[in-house]
């Protein structure tokens, strides 16, 4: 499961450092390949729909990262609105229980971040350590 983080966190890095968001992160729009490597299918739709709309591009990065915790519970409890609802203290201790209390705190900090602006290279450093260890 890190591996995809990581690999997801690189691709929004990414996107954010080009000035853009994704802005619709999910597990619908992510593809996985036969050599476990992760493809994001909505880069730029939400672009090209609203091309004339102005946008405040750091709350819609923001925005991505409140997704991608999201999308952490989702990938890892197997259920789309793990994060939310009535079982939301089940998905945490899931959480906890598989994946370990760094899954469970960085899932439940991106989340927890709507007001504050954060960037992805907040917590890169420690997804980058992570790919390091997992290359070795």
């Amino acid at each position: 499961m890190w591996s995809y983080i990581v690999q997801i966190a690189s691709a929004i890095k990414k996107v954010h450092e080009a000035g853009h968001a994704l802005r619709s992160l999910d597990a619908n729009k992510i593809l996985l390949t036969s050599q476990n490597r992760i493809r994001l299918s909505i880069c730029g739709t939400m672009d090209i729909l609203m091309h004339d709309t102005p946008q405040d591009m750091h709350m819609l990065q923001q925005d991505d990262l409140t997704q991608f915790g999201r999308l952490i519970f989702a990938l890892c409890c197997g259920v789309p609105g793990a994060s939310s609802g009535p079982h939301f203290q089940k998905s945490i201790d899931h959480l906890l229980r598989f994946y370990g209390q760094e899954m469970k705190s960085l899932a439940l900090w991106l989340i927890s971040k709507t007001n504050v602006k954060v960037r992805v290279s907040v917590f890169w450093p420690s997804t980058e350590t992570i790919a390091n260890e997992l290359r070795s």
